[in-house]
């Protein structure tokens, strides 16, 4: 009696839901051919293989679900759970086993038959939302269900909610792997909500694992942006020449220096100054003990540094009649009223207009070049220099991008990006030198004195 009040609960606690046995579960599995017509008209503008692949992937759902539903009489050492499988299944559960899959295992090989594989380029096309590749497309529609992505339980719910009573649907879901545990009820009383933290964890654990993989890839796909982003700037044209303001100059025949010549009505010259201070302690420590020792105060040394700017403002009557000032910065030039000067310009040939770079005195003979604004002047890229950057920025984005697809640096990937970096930058530099525009200038201004 004693023995029989003790087991009492253990054999009522299976009792108290739904199990396997149950006809509404059993009975709730559809046929494989009802299967293929609820994804048919569910399908939408999905292509021939991804239907198949979605019929395989179900298939096989219902499939792991018949297999985990039954156990076997053995127990697992490891775990103490007890083994299930489909040997010990009702006859009907068996021949919808069966059924199942002889279906995916037909549709698997008319697929790996029909569909050829593809290469890695024609991959990499799925990236930016191409999907050219058959064998692709069928794996993916195949894997939500099964396949890479074992265990889906949202794949799971999914075919619970069409096919399964309300009272059975968590229990197909846990019997079909969808949880990521082949663990029903009537394997091991664990709660949903302990299974949900214990998923979430062991999420949580697959993520920290796959962080230090992810960080170099993440940082290859921003160099492929990085680097797409600056072919798209350089790619873009120099755009028309215009008439109505400085254009850059592309070839140094395209520099155009010229002169205005006038009478000085005035100068203003003034001075900013920008001191800087800088203090500075050393010495100082010693010790005393019993009245005796020594003690030395730091010292401090403060240092001001001045500097200077000299701004100055040319007023010229020139020679047409028109006034014209001109401004320049630390310029080493001697000047009084009722001199006559020369103001040289560097422009482009286009707008025939540019910045004032020089001053020549044609009375004394004086000149003088203010070389940052030489340095100013607008320089542009070639087409052929900008076609060769472009290429390199091309080469190393899909470099990275074939780093962030395969995961690894190879010897091959390596020696093309640092030659696909070095046609980049290197054909992205603009043909004109600052030194050959300082060296017209110089010229022009050094004419311009000696013929005054």
């Amino acid at each position: 009696m004693l023995l029989c009040l003790l087991a009492l609960p253990a054999s009522a606690w299976p009792q108290s839901g739904p199990t396997t046995g149950s006809p509404e579960y059993l009975g709730s599995f559809p046929s494989a051919e009802k299967v293929r017509a609820d994804i048919i008209a569910s399908a939408g503008d999905a292509r021939p293989e991804e239907i198949e692949g979605r019929v395989e992937g179900r298939l096989r759902t219902l499939a792991n679900a018949l297999e985990h539903s039954w156990k076997t009489g053995y127990t697992n050492r490891e775990t103490g759970l007890p083994i299930m499988g489909i040997g010990s299944a009702p006859p009907a559960a068996k021949r919808l086993h069966e059924e199942y899959s002889q279906q995916y295992v037909a549709i698997y090989r008319n697929a790996n038959d029909k569909y050829p594989d593809c290469g890695l380029p024609t991959k990499l096309l799925y990236f930016i939302g191409l999907r050219p590749c058959k064998l692709v497309n069928y794996r993916l529609a195949r894997d939500d269900y099964d396949g890479t992505y074992r265990n889906n339980e949202a794949a799971s719910i999914e075919i619970a909610q069409l096919y399964f009573p309300e009272a059975v649907r968590e229990l197909f879901v846990e019997t079909s792997g969808g949880d990521g545990k082949y663990m029903s009820r009537h394997q091991v009383s664990v709660g949903k909500e302990q299974r949900q933290a214990e998923q979430s964890r062991q999420r949580a654990e697959a993520f920290w694992k796959q962080a230090p993989r992810l960080v170099p890839r993440a940082l290859a796909l921003f160099i492929v942006a990085l680097f797409l982003w600056l072919a798209w700037r350089r790619a873009r044209p120099n755009g028309p020449r215009s008439k109505d303001r400085v254009n850059p100059i592309i070839d140094i025949e395209d520099l155009y220096l010229f002169a205005r010549r006038g009478r000085v009505l005035g100068a203003h010259e003034r001075t900013s100054l920008h001191a800087e201070t800088t203090t500075t302690t050393s010495g100082g420590g010693g010790y005393m003990h019993q009245g005796s020792g020594w003690i030395s105060a730091p010292s401090s040394n403060t240092t001001t540094t001045v500097t200077s700017t000299q701004h100055q403002t040319f007023f010229i009557r020139e020679d047409g009649g028109s006034e014209l000032e001109v401004k320049f910065v630390d310029l080493d030039f001697s000047v009084r009223t009722d001199n006559r000067v020369a103001i040289v310009y560097a422009g482009d040939k286009w707008s025939r207009c540019g910045i004032p770079v020089a001053a020549v005195n044609l009375d004394t003979g004086n000149w003088a070049i203010q070389r940052n604004r030489v340095k100013a002047v607008r320089v542009g890229t070639s087409e052929s220099e900008r076609k060769t950057f472009v290429l390199g920025s091309i080469a190393v984005a899909l470099i990275a991008l074939g780093y962030a697809v395969v995961g690894h640096w190879g010897p091959g990937f390596l020696v093309a990006g640092l030659v696909a970096a070095a046609v980049g930058i290197l054909g992205g530099r603009s043909g004109v030198s600052r030194a050959a525009i300082a060296e017209r200038v110089d010229a022009c201004t050094r004419e311009i004195a000696a013929g005054r």
